[in-house]
């Protein structure tokens, strides 16, 4: 529960607390018991739906100890029926709370997912044009510094200039091919996988970065089968191990596990690097965003959208003052 929250509950009960002293003070015959209507109304203000259930429960939990203290001047069979009308009145108001902030928080969850649509489709479509401009210039480049390099004597300085070229062309098109796969995401063909060939294709993928060999990865077993695109999904993980192990600096152990939870299962994967900055936080998914000197910052989000597409989801979180751990939500196959 939030601090706002807390103060919103603190401030209700303190209205709840005055009625019930107001109702044991006035002369018979009179009765406030209906404003406790009210704090279950205002908690269409409150930031979590489900504090006017709470407002609804203590009215009704004070009305009867009211009813204990002082009994007003009716019969039984009056009091009980009054009773019974002023706390189903309370109950009511606040289903209709409740339900009320819950569509208007499913609301603005639609409008900030349309709005990020929006956004990613127009950057889609200027990163395929970029890349489609630069892609047939670089294959150009490469193939003449190639040629130009096979003349060159081996061992040469010129000859190590021309292999340097050709190696920052390589990384020129990795980053074209990242802005590609981000601005055409294709459907997922979905089939029963199983996670483990998975998690050990993408790892033997990685091991093949020569910047990464002093990486350890500990894979927990796992028999968990789910509905995804093999190709698709192991893009997703290629990017997410990626990430934890550009963190540690090539260095360090990544451990990968597969948890159970219902009809979802979850595959975690935690690095002991620094972790996440505070400031970086609230912008980890968004498209170019990055803190290393190179890079697209497209690997986070072509991740999520994957996932995504999968009826999924991808969360990050840093639990201690070290270390991030990326978690995959995906439906049971």
């Amino acid at each position: 529960m939030s601090r706002l929250t807390r103060h919103f509950v603190a401030m209700g009960t303190l209205a709840n607390i005055a009625i019930f002293v107001a109702s044991l003070q006035l002369s018979p015959g009179y009765s406030v018991n209906a404003t406790y209507l009210l704090t279950v109304l205002l908690a269409i203000f409150s930031p979590r739906p489900r504090v006017a259930y709470y407002m609804a429960a203590e009215s009704t939990i004070l009305l009867g100890v009211t009813m204990l203290l002082r009994p007003p001047p009716l019969t039984v069979q009056a009091m009980i029926f009054s009773r019974t009308v002023i706390c189903m009145t309370l109950w009511l108001a606040a289903f209709v709370v409740s339900r009320h902030r819950e569509s208007e928080a499913q609301r603005a969850a639609a409008e900030t997912a349309l709005h990020d649509q929006e956004a990613l489709a127009h950057l889609g479509k200027m990163a395929a044009v970029v890349a489609h401009e630069v892609r047939n210039p670089l294959a150009g480049i490469k193939g003449a510094m190639q040629v130009i390099g096979r003349r060159l004597a081996p061992g040469s300085a010129e000859h190590r200039i021309a292999n340097e070229v050709v190696a920052r062309i390589d990384e020129l098109n990795d980053i074209v091919h990242d802005m590609l796969v981000f601005a055409r995401p294709k459907a997922p063909t979905l089939t029963p996988v199983q996670v483990a060939g998975v998690v050990e294709a993408t790892v033997s993928l990685l091991k093949q970065d020569p910047s990464l060999s002093g990486l350890g990865v500990r894979i927990d077993p796992t028999e968990t089968v789910v509905s995804a695109d093999p190709a698709q999904l192991k893009l997703a993980l290629l990017n997410l191990l990626l990430n934890g192990a550009q963190a540690m600096q090539g260095r360090g152990e990544l451990q990968i596990s597969t948890t159970t939870n219902g009809d979802w299962h979850e595959l975690r994967i935690v690095d002991d690097g620094p972790g996440i900055a505070p400031e970086a936080r609230a912008h980890l998914f968004e498209p170019f965003f990055t803190t290393r000197s190179r890079g697209t910052g497209l690997g986070l989000i072509t991740a999520r959208r994957i996932v995504e597409a999968h009826g999924g989801t991808v969360e990050l979180h840093s639990p201690g003052d070290r270390g991030t751990v990326a978690v995959v939500r995906l439906p049971a196959a």
